[in-house]
């Protein structure tokens, strides 16, 4: 039986490869002409009256250049319009800065070349942020593939942002963020930064500080190859996070989800983990928490990092499973007056009669004692099942009252003890157990993310065509 890989079971390509495709569709003067009123309207035959007032917009740079929309200068024009006056959400893809497409290195530069190209690519930065000044109402805002988000175009975003998602644009490094935050992140509610190749970790050192109301903090640092030729999908940075580097979480977080960190070393990933502990206390609204990172040191040591953080970590944020309360005997006699009793049979006395009184117990019980071992010798036919008389009266009802609550609270004091022998190993050693998360998941191993990660779903059995019938011992050759 062999495996091979199923085509019909093969995921799609990696993403980010098709940026330098050429689009036919281009952005139409139709369309905006459309979300407007035409000046020579006729309101009696019905044409249209009112402006239609867009909540989100998406900017795609293959799809401008040789149409109606050729430029930066017109995105700005366009945004002035009544149509855009409410946009909320904007998306811009592909956007290149102007030297993304020479071939030239540095090493080949001088430095007045270097310096020219540096200050054009900042000069186009800052005007593609200022499309964005006449957008009042804009508040989530994403950039896709783009190298024209650098420190230019940060430091001319508007103030009044909620949500920032940067995703695969290679030149955003923690630096240049880490000076955003601090003048632009006081109204971030959501910040999202997935597969960006010079970002490292060490802007978490402000996050706490900076941004005060943060809600979602999304990182994934897998990173793609730009083409096919080549691999270039390595990290652009050092090292993930320095050993000296502490980060700090704001007090709002619900959910923190930091995925394929890799290339640090042990007391950096120390540092991340026990800030998370230090801060329990301050994080009240988190209710999310995944960390899935690699670690480069042999097996065994990884082993014991694992079996330290992970335990220490769910213990301290993971919410504990309520079990069912326990059956108590007050509700067990509740049920056995409501269950109607059996009709007795003939010549045997009825088994269902009420419960003696306290004192009748006690009786009994000290005369089962002491006639245990004359009837342990008599036959089993003639050991009898102990019959109880029905109270004539209620003059000691409160007193089984008083025997269930006592009952009770012998079983409510067992259940503390039990609770407190089972509770988690920070709480014993003083350390601030949060208990709120619904999902605490801590990954430690020493697998590179790939661009496809084969799993057992890829492979599977040959087809029962490839391969010889089964013999089925009915051959006349073999006869």
């Amino acid at each position: 039986m062999t495996a091979k890989a199923s085509p019909s079971r093969s995921q799609p390509g990696p993403p980010f490869r098709r940026r330098s495709e050429n689009i036919r569709w281009q952005y139409p003067k139709e369309l905006f002409e459309a979300l407007d009123v035409a000046p020579d309207a006729n309101v009696d035959a019905g044409d249209k009256r009112y402006v239609t007032h867009l909540k989100g917009f998406c900017w795609n740079a293959r799809m401008m250049g040789r149409g109606f929309v050729d430029g930066v200068d017109k995105i700005k024009e366009i945004h002035a319009l009544p149509t855009f006056a409410y946009l909320r959400r904007v998306r811009f893809a592909n956007f290149q800065v102007p030297s993304w497409n020479m071939r030239v290195t540095k090493q080949d530069e001088s430095d007045e070349a270097i310096a020219a190209r540096e200050a054009k690519d900042q000069k186009f930065s800052r005007s593609f942020a200022a499309c964005l000044s006449g957008l009042d109402e804009l508040e989530h805002l994403t950039f896709l593939s783009s190298s024209v988000v650098n420190a230019a175009l940060l430091q001319n975003l508007p103030q009044k942002l909620k949500q920032l998602k940067v995703i695969n644009c290679w030149d955003l490094q923690s630096t240049d963020l880490a000076k955003f935050l601090l003048s632009h992140g006081r109204h971030l509610e959501s910040l999202v930064l997935d597969h960006n190749q010079a970002l490292n970790l060490s802007f978490l050192t402000v996050l706490g500080t900076a941004c005060p109301d943060l809600r979602e903090l999304h990182m994934n640092l897998q990173y793609f190859r730009h083409y096919d030729a080549f691999d270039d999908s390595n990290p652009l940075y050092e090292t993930l996070l320095y050993p000296d580097q502490i980060p700090t979480w704001p007090a709002a977080l619900q959910r923190i989800e930091l995925d394929n960190l890799r290339q640090w070393t042990v007391e950096a990933a120390t540092n991340l983990f026990q800030s998370l502990v230090d801060s329990a206390p301050q994080l009240p609204m988190l209710r999310h928490l995944v960390v899935r990172c690699m670690l480069n040191i042999p097996w065994k040591s990884r082993s014991e990092f694992r079996h330290v953080w992970e335990p220490k970590l769910n213990a301290i944020f993971l919410r504990p499973k309520l079990s069912a309360p326990p059956v108590s005997s007050k509700t067990t006699n509740m049920r056995s007056k409501s269950t109607p009793p059996k009709k007795p049979r003939k010549g045997k006395r009825s088994s269902t009669e009420g419960p003696a009184r306290q004192s009748r117990r006690i009786a009994l019980k000290t005369s089962g004692q002491s006639s245990r071992a004359s009837s342990a010798s008599k036959p089993l036919r003639s050991i009898k099942r102990k019959q109880y008389e029905e109270p004539d009266s209620d003059e000691f009802d409160h007193e089984d009252d008083l025997d269930v609550d006592m009952d009770l609270s012998e079983t409510e004091a067992s259940e503390v003890g039990s609770n407190e022998g089972n509770s988690p190993a920070g709480a014993s050693d003083g350390i601030f157990v949060q208990g709120l998360c619904t999902i605490v998941e801590i990954k430690l191993d020493n697998q590179k993310p790939r661009e496809r990660q084969f799993v057992m779903e890829d492979f599977v059995d040959s087809e029962r065509g490839d391969t010889d019938p089964e013999w089925d011992s009915q051959d006349d050759d073999f006869v």
